[in-house]
């Protein structure tokens, strides 16, 4: 009865060894997907697309035309943007180094 013991606790530490491993590279796409999404955004702010006449902030070509306008001379929506991509780099940047702590730089 010892050695069948000793034999499953072998086979489940080599299953949570792989689960693990599976994990970090969940976790490796999730930071990568990220950092991609961060510099797509990034690139669209140094662009002013979020701006009042922006092309992503209510242009003529994206909006069908109406009798009414949007007024959008204190649209801070490009400010908020660009607070929120700087706190999220730091986030990225802090799941980047925790992944690389914790083995993210070997391939399993």
């Amino acid at each position: 009865m010892g050695m069948g013991v000793i034999i499953r606790l072998t086979m489940e530490l080599s299953n949570v060894r792989i689960t693990g491993g599976l994990d970090v590279t969940a976790l490796k796409l999730s930071v990568m997907r990220l950092v991609n999404g961060l510099q797509q955004i990034q690139t669209q702010l140094r662009k002013g697309l979020y701006a009042p006449g922006g092309m992503l902030a209510g242009s003529e070509q994206q909006a069908p035309k109406k009798t009414a306008r949007i007024d959008l001379s204190e649209d801070r929506f490009q400010d908020l943007m660009e607070a929120f991509a700087k706190q999220v780099e730091v986030n990225v940047r802090a799941a980047q180094a925790e992944k690389g702590r914790h083995g993210g730089g070997e391939e399993s």
